[in-house]
């Protein structure tokens, strides 16, 4: 009776804190819903043959991006865990480096290098071999530079849920018959497929709400076409209806993810040390070693290298006048995205362990509308947030806690999604024993779960700071009068096409970024092999 009357309790909390966070991180979608229903011409907007085609181009850059992101991620985790590829620390940290480019500064530099008036373009030209130079503007410049970009939202989930897994599995498998292909398909893959599911829907909701790549690389999206009514026609109406397709679009990928939740555990019954068996490769680990360079190669050396060409060029030729960057700048991305960082976190923590620890229709809805925020555009959330602290919370308009709440809804589904992956492969059986030695609940997940789950914790607040350092269309409308970040300071520069200028703060963006990347990657690789 105690035991019960402990899970009616727990659950009331879980699921009361759940709704309060879901119902407040929902104010987009409210909001999408007013503009929209009062539009006298709704049907008109709605079913239009152009927004049929946009609907398609969509759904065509989201299978692939998302299915080469996974792909790519899965060969990357596997030849660095279970293999002696050398130097496997500074791949691993390579290869998390490119979720910390912002889209737009990659965007630039992918057309400079190989657009059709690009530098490679025009060195083919004076060869006369252009002909055999495929046009890389539209679906396949877009698919490429999303694809480098987001794999690491799998790569990061799949690689902790990876070197968890008890090869024990594996080894029974194989000692039954089970060649390596069935045993993959029967054993690890239903394993390894939280983690997948995990990292592939975010990839999938981040392609859809870009707009830095798809717009310079011409590829019209539903973002796309939102920000050109925004920022165009001035139509809010027109766009807050195309808004609402990218939604039902987004709770279209979440509910197809729902079909496929795989097995109820995934944790080993085992409380023995999981040891990793590596296959010995010989010399053709230094090829699998090249081959894993081209990856982050395409994701950070060439967007990293088109900055500094631009910044050495400046400095050569006399474009740079000046350079405008004060310590309070690098401050405020630093502060603000540390403060996002902690509240999203704290926001994440009682949505995971609900959708978890009382699965059912209930916490799985909550969850899944906690998804919705990272498919929509950065502005409709933005605008959203301004209506609603205009006429509803005047005191905190265009105050950090506004801009903070503003991360928060925008990247929650990535802290949810880090807790959640690890939290569903704790043993319920610790927490069961702890309880048994007459320890309360809320005791045993502080001495017990939380500290097994710290590793993606962890993760998931690096994966916001980060995804905050780089924001720019919430920044640009929810920040504070006379603020500044690296973000606006690369934009501001940008859209002046003062390029070398720009390239300043997107480096110092990128070099803040990367030791906290490379830190908690090698912090988390020792945990992780130690348990």
């Amino acid at each position: 009776m105690i035991k019960f009357r402990n899970i009616n309790i727990n659950y009331y909390w879980l699921s009361t804190l759940s709704t309060i966070i879901v119902s407040a991180v929902s104010i987009p979608i409210i909001y999408l819903v007013f503009r929209a229903v009062n539009a006298e011409n709704f049907a008109e907007l709605l079913f239009r043959e152009r927004v049929l085609l946009i609907i398609i181009r969509s759904i065509a850059l989201i299978v692939f991006v998302t299915f080469f992101s996974v792909a790519i991620s899965y060969l990357l985790c596997h030849f660095l865990i279970k293999t002696n590829v050398p130097f496997k620390k500074f791949l691993t940290v390579f290869c998390c480096l490119p979720i910390v480019i912002p889209s737009y500064v990659y965007g630039m530099v992918f057309v400079d290098l190989l657009g059709p008036k690009g530098r490679i373009h025009k060195i083919l030209s004076s060869a006369n071999i252009t002909d055999y130079f495929p046009d890389l503007y539209g679906f396949w410049g877009a698919a490429i530079v999303l694809t480098f970009l987001s794999y690491p939202y799998v790569f990061l989930p799949l690689r902790a849920a990876m070197l968890r897994l008890d090869n024990s599995f594996e080894d029974a498998s194989r000692s039954l018959g089970r060649g390596r292909l069935k045993t993959f398909f029967y054993i690890s893959l239903p394993l390894l497929f939280p983690a997948i599911r995990s990292g592939g829907i975010l990839v999938a909701l981040y392609t859809l709400s870009d707009f830095g790549a798809v717009a310079l690389l011409r590829y019209e999206t539903f973002t796309w076409a939102i920000m050109t009514q925004y920022e165009v026609g001035f139509n809010r109406i027109a766009a807050a209806i195309l808004s609402l397709v990218l939604v039902i679009i987004a709770i279209s990928l979440l509910g197809f993810d729902t079909l496929f939740s795989g097995p109820k555990n995934y944790h080993s019954s085992s409380s023995s040390n999981r040891f990793i068996n590596i296959d010995r490769l010989d010399y053709k680990r230094w090829i699998v070693f090249l081959g894993i360079c081209i990856v982050p190669f395409v994701g950070v050396i060439i967007p990293v290298g088109g900055l500094l060409y631009w910044l050495l060029r400046g400095l050569f030729i006399g474009e740079v006048y000046s350079f405008n960057l004060s310590f309070g700048t690098i401050f405020n991305s630093l502060y603000v995205a540390a403060l996002a960082s902690f509240f999203t976190l704290i926001i994440a923590m009682p949505i995971a362990f609900f959708a978890v620890k009382h699965k059912g229709k209930f916490s799985i809805l909550l969850e899944k509308i906690s998804y919705i925020g990272f498919g929509l555009p950065a502005i409709v959330v933005a605008l959203s947030l301004v209506y609603f602290s205009i006429n509803f919370a005047f005191p905190i308009y265009q105050t950090i806690f506004v801009l903070t709440f503003g991360y928060g809804v925008l990247f929650l589904p990535v802290a949810v999604s880090a807790i959640k992956t690890t939290l569903m492969q704790v043993n319920e059986n610790l927490e069961d024993a702890s309880r048994g030695l007459g320890i309360g609940y809320w005791l045993t997940l502080w001495r017990i779960t939380i500290p097994l789950i710290m590793p993606s914790i962890l993760a998931g607040g690096l994966l916001v700071f980060l995804l905050t350092l780089k924001e720019l269309p919430l920044t640009m409308i929810l920040a504070p009068l006379n603020f500044d970040s690296l973000a606006l300071k690369v934009w501001d520069y940008a859209s002046e096409a003062f390029f070398a200028e720009a390239a300043l703060p997107a480096l110092i963006l990128i070099l803040l970024s990367g030791p906290a990347s490379a830190y908690l990657v090698l912090k988390r690789n020792d945990i992780e092999t130690s348990n």
